[in-house]
C-alpha cells in the first residue's frame, strides 16, 4: 500500500513541476483486432495496471538506448482518471525519475505528450530557455493511438491499447553542459477502472 501511495504522489508531484508545451489535437482509430497483442503486454499488479513499453532515446541526435524489436521490453504503469468529457491516461516508467506519455481521450480525438522527469532541475523545453525545471510535457510531431474499444467515459471503464509517438527535441543541462534529447515511444496498456477525478 505504501509502493502505491508513493508512486501515486510522485506522479502528482510531477505533474505540478512539469512544464507544459501546447498540444495538437489527434484522431484515434478502435481496431479490435490488437485486444491480443495488448493482453500479451499487460497486467495488473495489486489494483495497478502495468503495461510494455519500446524505446529509443536520442542524444544530440545520436541513438544511446534501444529496446525496439528486442525481447525485453520496458515495464510502465498507468493511472487513470476522468473529469467531465476527457480521460487522462499517464504512462509512466520509473519511480522518481523516468518517462512515459501523457494521454488525454476525447470524443473523437486526443492529445498526446511525451514525459519526461527528473529529481532535480535541468530539463528545458526550448534551447533558448534560461529556466530549468524537474520535469516537462513535450510536444510530439509524431503521434498516433488505436483503442481497442470506443471510451464510453464512464466510470470504472477500461481503456486499453497501443500509443506511438516521437517527441520535438528537448534539453537537459546538467554540470555546465547542455545535451539535446528526443524519444520514440510505443506501448501498450491497459488501464485499471476509470476514476472521477477529485
Amino acid at each position: 500500500m505504501i509502493k502505491h501511495f508513493t508512486l501515486i504522489s510522485s506522479l502528482f508531484f510531477f505533474l505540478s513541476t512539469c512544464s507544459q508545451a501546447q498540444q495538437d489535437n489527434t484522431n484515434y482509430k478502435v481496431d479490435s483486432d490488437i485486444k491480443e497483442k495488448v493482453d500479451k503486454q499487460t497486467s495488473s499488479t495489486n489494483g495497478v495496471a502495468m503495461g510494455q513499453m519500446e524505446v529509443k532515446l536520442f542524444e544530440n541526435d545520436s541513438l544511446i538506448f534501444d529496446t525496439y524489436g528486442k525481447d525485453k521490453k520496458l515495464e510502465f504503469f498507468t493511472m487513470t482518471t476522468i473529469k467531465n468529457d476527457t480521460i487522462h491516461i499517464i504512462g509512466f516508467a520509473g519511480m522518481f525519475a523516468g518517462f512515459g506519455f501523457y494521454l488525454d481521450l476525447f470524443k473523437d480525438s486526443c492529445t498526446i505528450t511525451h514525459l519526461a522527469k527528473s529529481d532535480a532541475e535541468f530539463y528545458k523545453l526550448n534551447k533558448s530557455d534560461t529556466a530549468l525545471t524537474f520535469g516537462l510535457s513535450v510536444p510530439c510531431p509524431y503521434k498516433n493511438l488505436t483503442l481497442v474499444n470506443k471510451p464510453t467515459f464512464k466510470e470504472g471503464e477500461i481503456i486499453e491499447g497501443i500509443i506511438e509517438l516521437t517527441s520535438s527535441d528537448y534539453w537537459e543541462v546538467a554540470n555546465g553542459h547542455e545535451k539535446k534529447y528526443r524519444m520514440q515511444l510505443k506501448a501498450c496498456f491497459k488501464t485499471e477502472g476509470v476514476k472521477q477525478e477529485k
